[in-house]
Order: C-alpha cells, then sequence, then structure tokens
C-alpha cells in the first residue's frame, strides 16, 4: 500500500496535464500513487494519459464538477496521505518528500501546505512567488487567519485521509470555492503545519476557476466555519 496518493482532477486540459503528471512521476520520493480522475473530457486527455498506462490510476466519470471527481479520487486512494495537483499545475520534485517527513516529524498536523510560485502558462516566466509564513503557532491563529483569506494553494496541500472520516467529503453543490470550503471545515478538527519553501508551480492561463469565483459565497462559508468552530473548541483538536 502506497503512503500518499496524488490526486489529479482534470476536465479539457491535456495540453497541460502531461507537465502536471510528469511532475509528479519525477518525485525523489517513490511511495506514492497516482490517480487522475477524468470528469469527462471531450479533448485528447485520454490518448495523453494512455502513455502512463501501468504508471498511474486513471478514472473516467460524467461530468460533474471539480467536487465530485476530488471525492471519487479520494474514495479510490489507497493512501494514508492525500496530496491534491490541480490539472495544470505541477511539483517540484522534493515536494512530496518534505511534507511526507514533516507529518513524520509533526504527528499533531492534519493538513500540511507549502510556498508557491505562479507561472504565466504562455511565456513560462515566473510572475510571483508566494513563500507562506511558518505554520501557525496555536489552532485558534491558524482559524483566524483562515477565516481572512486561504493563504495557499489547493496544489501545495497534503492532508490524512483521515481528515475527510470527520470533515466530511468536498461540498458537490459548490461549483468555486470548493478547495477553501473543505480547508475551513478541516480546521475544526486539525492544526495545519507548513513547509516554508516553494515547492508547487501555478499556471497563470486565465481559465482558472478561481477566476470565475462568486465571492457572495464566502460569507456564508466563512459563517458556516465559524458555527463549526463554536462546537469544536480548539481544545478538542488534535
Amino acid at each position: 500500500m502506497p503512503l500518499v496518493s496524488v490526486i489529479v482532477p482534470t476536465y479539457n486540459r491535456c495540453g497541460l496535464l502531461k507537465e502536471a503528471v510528469e511532475s509528479v512521476l519525477g518525485q525523489t520520493f517513490k511511495d506514492f500513487e497516482l490517480i487522475v480522475v477524468d470528469d469527462g473530457s471531450s479533448d485528447k486527455t485520454g490518448t495523453v494519459i494512455k502513455k502512463y498506462e501501468g504508471k498511474i490510476r486513471y478514472y473516467f466519470k460524467e461530468n460533474g464538477g471539480v467536487a465530485a471527481a476530488r471525492n471519487l479520487g479520494v474514495k479510490m486512494a489507497a493512501g494514508k496521505l492525500i496530496a491534491w495537483l490541480d490539472d495544470d499545475d505541477f511539483f517540484f520534485p522534493e515536494k512530496i518528500a518534505k511534507q511526507v517527513r514533516f507529518f513524520q516529524k509533526n504527528p499533531w498536523a492534519g493538513l500540511v501546505y507549502t510556498g508557491h510560485m505562479t507561472v504565466d502558462s504562455t511565456s513560462y516566466q515566473t510572475k510571483r512567488s508566494y513563500l507562506v509564513p511558518p505554520h501557525y503557532k496555536d489552532c485558534k491563529s491558524n482559524r483566524d487567519a483562515l477565516i481572512k483569506q486561504c493563504f495557499f494553494a489547493n496544489s501545495t496541500v497534503m492532508m490524512k485521509k483521515e481528515c475527510f472520516h470527520r470533515s466530511g467529503p468536498f461540498d458537490e453543490s459548490l461549483r468555486h470555492t470548493v478547495d477553501y470550503d473543505m480547508w475551513l471545515k478541516t480546521a475544526a478538527y486539525y492544526r495545519f503545519g507548513c513547509v516554508p519553501e516553494i515547492l508547487a508551480g501555478y499556471r497563470w492561463h486565465g481559465k482558472q476557476i478561481s477566476t470565475r469565483r462568486d465571492n457572495r459565497i464566502l460569507p456564508v462559508l466563512r459563517k458556516k466555519a465559524r458555527d463549526l468552530y463554536d462546537k469544536h473548541p480548539c481544545g478538542e483538536v488534535e
């Protein structure tokens, strides 16, 4: 059984998917499985994936949104740790190894994030680097920071699979802000940790789901999180 399951939900991104997959297969840490969940692509995704037959696990499903694709990935995952990678992003070679090392040294952590850089998808030039702060020293400061904003990128996250038994699945009724909702829920039960290095790349091409985000949902998600935190005070968090 692999220690880590890397889950890549994809939809009509065959041009970028190859680089995402290659960045996982090129990791220095080898005790992982790579799961690609195709959310009903109509492009050449299936052709791209054929090259990696035997190296990855591939699931095709009818289009149902990124939350449904991620939930299927979790259901199929064999690893105790789940790493997320968007189909237009990529990992640096040491990413998985450094996050696994953090979990081993800090068993209190339920979720570990890293820094990332934004890269132009056409010129491949770095637009900006985001060095996130070290993990917050206590549960309350972590929650307070997260309520204000999502301060790390989805593709930097590795989390314990057990988190989903307590936080529940990704909310499939949401079309946007799916990841932020999950991190807010997870913070009700677990503390977060950080590897303060740039270990993932975020490709900017203007077609990301986040660019179409409806910010009217943010106050709703934050209120839901505050209510959850009231029910689960920080003293209960592992």
